[in-house]
């Protein structure tokens, strides 16, 4: 009987959740009136609530203080105590003291409005910041989640189950709402957490009369429902799994999945079993063009929902799975379904919140997921939480820089060419005011145009809720046949000017070790996969010796190879506070024609002087015919016949290279190409190694869903 009567009452809970907004929409200007009533009404009302509270352990999180001051046990869950009631303190000042002594001994981020801005989750300007009145029509299709519904924050049908289970917890629990003394303020922090921004007058209006009459439940199951805030979620993931803004009609359908049952896990491998997802796990490619694998699949998954490396044990077994038949949508759902997805899930929601993640306060979390409702159940209960209400009345909860999250990203959604207004570098440069060695971020700090994007876009990682633990360096040689220019553009010049014409000394070393540095190590990805920084000191051992191994650092997979031209270009400006750009010239090694590069070559070795040591300004071709006459095998020639056989290596060896280790698909030119010195290439490394502070993937920063 007792629930039926719940039962019952969540139908007409859910009715006049629907209705209610409209109905104040109708009120006109005497609602506003009626509204502050209803307000002081419910701040009386409240008052006299013993307060629910959010932390230290589930049971600190979800039970009144009084509670724990009993002898309630700190690894329980919220369910199951009598209730203990205690009248608040009279004045505001007072209730906040009060409540205060009573909050539990969670560590609470009270950190400055410029890192509390950083923990704003990226919400779609036309879902969660387009959120207005939309007539009758627009708030049923709402309120049902229809497909083409637009974003409004009213309450939904998906608020009537969460309402429900808020309050069979508090029934169950034998815990009360906490204490509101300013509703308003609640329902506008609430707003910030749940929307990422402030609620309009009418918007205020309308969820003040929500919690006149269903409390905090209400109000957060109403927020947590909306379509603007289901948008939000579908966008993110989409940024998250595939690295681009959902379609109109992806959203639209996103979120009618979200209102009828699908929960955000399912939704999340819902995306990543798609083709796309597959395809995008290794979009680069060189002659033999993208090349997705079960691995890269496998790489892919753990890159974008738990920010790591594959797992060791499960990593190896879900490709297995996949190169056995087992279909990518089915791996995906049980991936969302594992420990250390939830684990993520719910450290998102306390970065978002601001709670320190105690372990075993989040192990329990995990440990309990289906008992607490999901991820959505977990959620909501932590909204309405004692905790969450006093950090909010206590202006803890900042309404997110949402400025700055935007315009990064913009940045990390620029293509990476070498267009100056739309390209990844010409925006870098825009929204930095074309930074120089001498005037950025980092060097002048005074003279920054954008430090909050700066520091958003250096130290955002850190905050992001997912950990940004998918970069590992790896140090190791080689081979330069297998590596791919992610560039468009190799100079003669640069690759053959050194050894020919300014110390021929290393040529030797080239062919008689397996194992060469050519000055020092370059950067690579994708394990030795593709150059990202370096490429003339690889153009410069593959043309003398294609066969060798050259030293270099790898920062890992990456899905495409812009993505690691990205994070290297993040690493770089956090390090330097700019990015430098250098040209190419005219000698192209992938255009150039043959009898322009045998005269090239030709000049660089009879011009050639030594750079330095007891030779210095004496002529180097002396010792580069000695070089390449045993390798070669070009004893008994004269010298012109000598110049005349090492040309024509070298021109085989750039066939070879046009031929197999040609540039990627839509490689850029050299301008806008990561550049690092001796002195920044290893502190650029450690920048990028997770777990890494630096944002150059979604999400951005932590949002809930």
């Amino acid at each position: 009987m007792v629930w039926l009567q719940i039962g019952v009452a969540a139908t007409g809970v859910g009715i006049a959740l629907a209705a209610a907004p409209t109905a104040t929409a109708d009120d006109g200007a005497a609602s506003a009136a009626s509204s502050d009533q209803s307000t002081q009404s419910a701040q009386s009302t409240q008052s006299t609530r013993s307060t629910r509270s959010a932390a230290a352990t589930p049971a600190a999180a979800e039970r009144s203080a009084q509670r724990r001051s009993t002898g309630a046990s700190t690894g329980a869950s919220r369910f199951g105590a009598g209730p203990v009631r205690q009248q608040a303190a009279d004045s505001p000042e007072a209730a906040v003291s009060a409540r205060a002594s009573r909050i539990p001994a969670v560590t609470v981020a009270a950190a400055s409005a410029r890192t509390d801005r950083a923990r704003v989750p990226l919400a779609p300007r036309t879902a969660a910041q387009g959120a207005t009145p939309t007539g009758v029509l627009g708030d049923i299709a709402a309120f049902f989640g229809l497909p083409g519904a637009p974003a409004t924050p009213n309450p939904t049908v998906d608020s009537v189950p969460m309402f429900l289970r808020l309050q069979v917890e508090d029934i169950l629990g034998g815990v009360t709402p906490p204490a509101v003394t300013n509703p308003a303020t609640v329902i506008t922090g609430l707003f910030r957490q749940v929307l990422r921004k402030d609620p309009s007058a009418d918007e205020l209006q309308r969820y003040s009369l929500t919690y006149s009459l269903f409390g905090i439940n209400g109000v957060v199951s109403g927020l947590y429902s909306s379509t603007a805030f289901r948008q939000s979620v579908v966008n993110n993931y989409y940024l998250e799994l595939l690295n681009r803004p959902a379609t109109a009609q992806e959203l639209s359908w996103g979120t009618f999945q979200l209102e009828w049952g699908v929960s955000e896990p399912l939704f999340a491998a819902s995306i990543a079993g798609t083709n796309e997802f597959f395809a995008a796990s290794n979009a680069g490619g060189g002659p033999n063009g993208p090349s997705p694998s079960a691995t890269s699949f496998v790489d892919l998954l753990y890159r974008t929902l738990v920010g790591n490396e594959p797992d060791p044990v499960a990593g190896p077994t879900y490709v297995q799975q996949i190169q056995s038949g087992r279909p990518t949508g089915l791996v995906a759902t049980e991936f969302v379904m594992t420990e250390q997805f939830r684990l993520v899930k719910v450290l998102e929601t306390f970065q978002v919140l601001g709670l320190s993640s105690i372990p075993e306060v989040v192990q329990n979390y995990v440990d309990n997921w289906f008992w607490y409702g999901g991820l959505s159940g977990i959620n909501t209960r932590l909204l309405a939480s004692g905790t969450n209400i006093f950090n909010i009345e206590a202006g803890r909860v900042q309404l997110p820089d949402m400025t700055a999250a935007e315009q990064l990203q913009r940045l990390l959604l620029a293509p990476y060419t070498t267009d100056k207004e739309t390209g990844f570098v010409g925006v870098f440069n825009e929204l930095f005011g074309n930074p120089t060695k001498t005037t950025n971020c980092k060097t002048t700090p005074s003279t920054c145009v954008n430090l909050d994007l700066y520091e958003l876009l250096t130290t955002g990682g850190a905050v992001r809720g997912l950990p940004n633990s998918a970069v590992s360096v790896s140090a190791s040689f080689m081979p330069v046949l297998k590596l791919l220019p992610t560039q468009n553009e190799i100079s003669l010049a640069a690759s053959l000017g050194f050894p020919l014409g300014r110390d021929p000394s290393p040529i030797s070393g080239y062919f008689n070790n397996v194992d060469s540095t050519v000055v020092g190590p370059i950067l690579t990805s994708a394990d030795g996969q593709y150059v990202v920084d370096g490429h003339h000191r690889w153009s410069q051992l593959y043309l003398i010796n294609p066969f060798a191994n050259i030293a270099a650092a790898d920062a890992g997979y990456v899905p495409e190879p812009t993505e690691a031209l990205k994070q290297t270009q993040v690493a770089i400006a956090a390090q330097t506070g700019f990015l430098e750009g250098q040209n190419a010239g005219a000698d192209n090694l992938f255009t150039i024609s043959q009898e322009k590069f045998n005269e090239d070559v030709t000049a660089i070795i009879n011009n050639g002087r030594w750079r330095d040591g007891p030779q210095k300004g004496e002529p180097t071709k002396p010792a580069v015919l000695e070089a390449f006459t045993t390798p070669l095998g070009l004893e008994g020639q004269t010298d012109d016949q000598k110049l005349d056989s090492i040309e024509a290596y070298l021109w085989q060896n750039v066939l070879l290279m046009r031929a197999s280790n040609y540039y990627v698909t839509d490689a850029p030119g050299r301008p806008v190409m990561p550049q690092t010195s001796s002195n920044t290439f290893w502190p650029v490394l450690g920048l990028m190694q997770g777990p890494s502070a630096l944002s150059f993937s979604f999400p951005i920063i932590s949002y809930l869903g």
